[in-house]
C-alpha cells in the first residue's frame, strides 16, 4: 500500500471527578476532511463505586501529528476534570510506517510502539501471523486453566452451567470472528482438548466409555440434542467468514481511500475451508457484498450443525437404540434442564449421582455390567444403561407416584360409572417361548 491505511491509538485514561459518582469519558473527535481534533466532555449513565473509572478509547487518524495534539490536549486539560492518562498503558500501531513514529519528540518515551501488532477487545490487530497465532493460544490457554478449576466445585450441575454459560467457547469467540482461522489452529485445538477434558471430568469423572460419539453429540446445540458446548473448531470454519460478511458495509468505509477493495486472500482461504465442511451450502452470494445474507452467522452456524447432526449415524456407525436417543433429544424442551439454576430450595438442585446418570444417558454412556443384578428389586436384571429402573416394581419413588395417579384415576372412573381393572394384561407383545403376554399397562 502506498501510504499509511489509518493511524490506531489505543490508550486507557483513569479517574473521574471529584464527589462525582459517575465516570466521565473524555472525547477526542476528528473531522475526516481537515483532520483537526477537536474535544468535547461528556457524562457516562454507568456508576463507578471504586475511585477511578477505566476507560478505552481508539482512535484512527491519518497525520500521526494530529495525535500528537490530541495526546497533548488531554495531558493538559484533563487533570483538572479528574483524568490522568495512563502512559504505560498507551500504544501507537500502524501496518504500514514511514518512520514518523519513533521520533523522540512526538510522543513520550514511554508510550509503547510495538512492531507485530496490538490486542484490541481480545482480538489481534495485525499481519503478522506468529502475532496472531501467539496471542490466540495464550487466550485459549487461560481458558484451559480456568476450566481445569471447575472439579473444586463437586457439583456437576453447577459445573456444567457455567461452563456452558462462561467457560466454554465464549472465551475465545472474538478472536474466532476477527483472526484468519489458519494462523489460530494451534489456539483451536489446545481449547478442544482442554472443553472435552472438562466435561469428560464432569460426566465420567475421568472414566471409560467418553469417546469421539459422546463428544459429537455434546459439542452439539441444546436444540439439536447437544449439551450446547460448542466446539471451537467447528466455530473457527464459519465464525471468520461470517464476521467478514457482516461487516462488509464498515470495511468499505473504513477502507474507502485505501485502494483495497473486494474479497482479499485471507478472505478466499476461509471461504474454500467453509465450502469443503458445506459443499452443498450456495456460497457463492458470500462473495459479494450486496448478495451477502444479513444473518450470516445465524444461516453459517445452522447449516453447519444441521449436516454435523444428519452425518453422526453415518460418521460413528449408531446402533438403532443410539439413533432413538438422538431423535428424542432433538425434541421440544429436552434440553431444558441444562439451563436451570440449581436452587434447592425450589427442587430444582440433583445431587451429583442424579445429574451425571441423566448425562450419561443422552450421551450413551453405559451405566452397569451386562447381567447384573437390580440392587432393588434383587429379580430383574439390569441393562447397560439403566432402563430397567423405569419399570422397576420395587423402586419406591417411581412406584409410588404411578400407584397414586392409578387409584385417584380408578376411583374418579368408578365413581362415574365405569368399569375398570387396575393393572389389565392386553394380550400385547407376546413372547413365544413363554406363551404369554410380556406387556401389562400401568394404569387399567
Amino acid at each position: 500500500m502506498g501510504k499509511p491505511l489509518g493511524f490506531m491509538w489505543v490508550m486507557t485514561v483513569l479517574g473521574r471527578p471529584r464527589g462525582s459518582s459517575r465516570g466521565i469519558l473524555w472525547g477526542l473527535f476528528c473531522s475526516p476532511s481537515s483532520c483537526t481534533p477537536s474535544h468535547n466532555v461528556y457524562e457516562t449513565v454507568a456508576p463507578s463505586p471504586s475511585t477511578r473509572g477505566i476507560w478505552m478509547m481508539v482512535l484512527l487518524w491519518e497525520k500521526t501529528s494530529e495525535v500528537a495534539k490530541a495526546l497533548a490536549i488531554i495531558q493538559s486539560e484533563g487533570p483538572p476534570l479528574g483524568l490522568r492518562l495512563n502512559i504505560n498503558k498507551t500504544e501507537v500501531y500502524w501496518p504500514s510506517c514511514n518512520g514518523e513514529k519513533l521520533e523522540a519528540s512526538l510522543f513520550p518515551k514511554e508510550i509503547g510502539r510495538p512492531t507485530g501488532g496490538v490486542r484490541l477487545l481480545g482480538g489481534a490487530v495485525s499481519q503478522d501471523p506468529s502475532f496472531i497465532s501467539a496471542l490466540a493460544t495464550r487466550r485459549a490457554s487461560r481458558a484451559v486453566d480456568l476450566m481445569s478449576s471447575l472439579s473444586q466445585l463437586r457439583d456437576p450441575q453447577s459445573e456444567l452451567l457455567l461452563l456452558r454459560s462462561c467457560m466454554g467457547v465464549a472465551k475465545l469467540l472474538f478472536g474466532l470472528r476477527t483472526c484468519q482461522p489458519v494462523f489460530v489452529k494451534e489456539a483451536v485445538s489446545l481449547f478442544d482438548k482442554g472443553l472435552r477434558g472438562a466435561i469428560e471430568d464432569i460426566v465420567v469423572c475421568g472414566g471409560p466409555f467418553f469417546g469421539d460419539l459422546q463428544w459429537r453429540v455434546a459439542s452439539l446445540p441444546c436444540k439439536m440434542g447437544g449439551l450446547g458446548l460448542l466446539s471451537a473448531m467447528d466455530v473457527s470454519i464459519y465464525g471468520f467468514v461470517a464476521s467478514r460478511a457482516q461487516s462488509w458495509g464498515l470495511q468499505d468505509h473504513i477502507l474507502r481511500e485505501s485502494g483495497v477493495v473486494g474479497m482479499d486472500g485471507d478472505y478466499d482461504m476461509a471461504l474454500g475451508e467453509l465450502h469443503r465442511h458445506l459443499p452443498d451450502l450456495d456460497i457463492g452470494g458470500f462473495a459479494n457484498r450486496d448478495t451477502a445474507p444479513p444473518k450470516t452467522q445465524k444461516t453459517l452456524a445452522s447449516a453447519l450443525f444441521c449436516r454435523i447432526a444428519q452425518n453422526i449415524g453415518s460418521d460413528f456407525c449408531t446402533t438403532p437404540r443410539q439413533n432413538a436417543v438422538l431423535e428424542c433429544l432433538r425434541g421440544p424442551h429436552a434440553q431444558d434442564f441444562l439451563s436451570v439454576i440449581p436452587i434447592e430450595g425450589l427442587g430444582q438442585k440433583m445431587s451429583a449421582v442424579e445429574y451425571r446418570a441423566i448425562l450419561k444417558y443422552r450421551l450413551m454412556i453405559p451405566m452397569f455390567p451386562d447381567d447384573e443384578q437390580c440392587p432393588i428389586c434383587r429379580k430383574a436384571c439390569l441393562d447397560q444403561f439403566g432402563e430397567h429402573a423405569l419399570h422397576c416394581k420395587e423402586l419406591p419413588g417411581f412406584k409410588y407416584r404411578h400407584d397414586w395417579v392409578r387409584d385417584v384415576l380408578g376411583d374418579i372412573l368408578k365413581r362415574a360409572g365405569i368399569s375398570v381393572k387396575k393393572e389389565a394384561p392386553v394380550n400385547f407383545l407376546t413372547d413365544p417361548r413363554e406363551g404369554r403376554s410380556t406387556f401389562a399397562p400401568r394404569m387399567f
